[in-house]
């Protein structure tokens, strides 16, 4: 049943200061560009407008469940990037919009998305480094999965999303190895369906590395989040993870570390809190070793012991192995890269929250340049997630295990320096406990890039 639209969160105040901050950044930065233009030398810019086409065929357009019609499509997305000065002051950004076609739902057929970025940074001394990015996208009837990178989840709203983001953040050197870096970063989400909840997300953080030996370096990396719903309950967050490093060389390092992490939700009665909350002890080591120019690779492994609530959490007064495995070969032409890794995490995907999840994920990645112009690639990846906490308790509609397999392989031809074709095929499943949430896809697509530089 959709959600009766309510009266606008106090904190969404906090949205319009992000909105207003990331302009203003957007502002001060032309202005800047605006002063420097007098002053740089001629060809110290370059803008790059970009045209990429594709046409394609999806057998389940959106992501449906169960299938319902499958479409050739046509998509369009012209856009540009940029790049302007040199130390102490640096720009560059790029902004891109798409527009989709499908002949079999004309009615799906509009605007895909659009999405634009602007970084500046400022290097006051070899010492001292400022930087600002400011980040916005827009994707409307956006399909039913979101894929962060991370999780593979169901949207069951529908209309268009924006989000918009900002970065502050400082670098302080004061030695050959050793730096301060602080900043904050704040982003809002928002939508159009009035059934899904907008959200505000603020961040600050703090890392510190230095070396108390030629061969020996201490790390902190703190981090103090809050995320603030209309209507489910907000969450705060906090961790921090020490790290002492050991470099044999300039090829081999070995570490120890240790990490806690600590959430809390804003519920309204204290069985609520207790249902929700927990905290997570990690205590890990791991090892990297450059064999040789072409070959690599890396291990950490460690231990997580999560305390929470057994009633609601699943994870709670257990213990988890968690580790990254990753090994990469470079062949004349071609590189082959490896990887398996398990964590426990928590992430917020566009203004939904779910839960504590445990994650193990195993793939393949391959790019072999056999010619000049021809260019062969595939990856594959099994990635299980499992949802650890009642999702009634945190109001998230995630909840069980859920199996993803993709793969993906591609073929391109580079015509010339700024012209590319492609030939790709993606496969998507999700195979979910819950059957409803079940999707699958498979897309062929044709891509066409082009781009035409110019200095001024």
């Amino acid at each position: 049943m959709p959600h009766p639209r309510i009266k606008r969160h106090p904190n969404q105040r906090l949205g319009a200061v992000l909105a207003k901050l990331a302009v203003l950044a957007v502002l001060l930065s032309t202005l800047q560009i605006a002063d420097l233009i007098g002053a740089l030398p001629a060809g110290a810019g370059v803008i790059t407008p970009y045209l990429k086409t594709e046409a394609g065929y999806t057998d389940n357009v959106r992501f449906r469940n169960p299938p319902t019609v499958d479409s050739p499509f046509f998509r369009i997305t012209p856009g540009f990037r940029w790049q302007m000065g040199q130390s102490p002051h640096e720009f560059d950004g790029f902004a891109e919009v798409s527009y989709i076609q499908y002949f079999n739902e004309p009615e799906l057929s509009n605007f895909d998305g659009g999405s634009f970025a602007v970084n500046y940074i400022y290097s006051h001394s070899p010492r001292w480094q400022f930087y600002a990015r400011t980040r916005g996208s827009a994707t409307y009837n956006p399909a039913e999965i979101t894929d962060t990178g991370e999780l593979i989840t169901i949207q069951p709203g529908e209309g268009r999303i924006d989000r918009i983001s900002l970065q502050l953040g400082a670098i302080h050197r004061y030695g050959n190895f050793d730096r301060i870096e602080g900043g904050y970063i704040g982003s809002h989400t928002t939508y159009t369906d009035p059934t899904q909840e907008n959200s505000w997300f603020q961040e600050a953080y703090l890392i510190w590395a230095t070396r108390f030996s030629q061969v020996y370096e201490l790390s902190v990396n703190s981090r103090f989040s809050e995320t603030r719903y209309e209507r489910t309950p907000n969450v705060d967050r906090a961790r921090i993870r020490v790290d002492v490093a050991r470099f044999m060389g300039p090829n081999k390092r070995a570490f120890v570390g240790v990490g806690f992490r600590t959430t809390r939700y804003d519920n309204p009665t204290e069985e609520a809190r207790t249902a929700a909350d927990y905290d997570i002890y990690t205590l890990g080591a791991g090892y990297s070793h450059r064999v040789s120019p072409r070959f690599d690779w890396e291990i950490s492994a460690g231990y997580s012991f999560v305390e929470g609530d057994t009633d609601f959490n699943n994870a709670a007064d257990q213990g988890f192995p968690v580790f990254d495995l990753r090994a990469t070969y470079k062949g004349p032409t071609w590189d082959l890269t490896g990887y398996a890794r398990a964590d426990l995490s928590e992430f917020d995907t566009l203004g939904e929250n779910s839960g504590l999840t445990s994650n193990q994920s195993v793939g393949l990645s391959y790019n072999n340049r056999f010619t000049q112009r021809w260019t062969l690639w595939a990856n594959a990846e099994y990635t299980l997630n499992n949802y650890q906490q009642d999702p009634a308790a945190i109001s998230s509609t995630q909840r069980g295990k859920v199996h993803n397999y993709r793969a993906q392989a591609g073929i391109s031809y580079q015509f010339t320096k700024r012209t590319r074709l492609s030939l790709e095929y993606h496969h998507l499943t999700r195979d979910a406990e819950e059957t409803d949430d079940d999707r699958s896809e498979n897309r062929i697509m044709l891509r066409l890039y082009t781009e035409y530089p110019f200095r001024w």
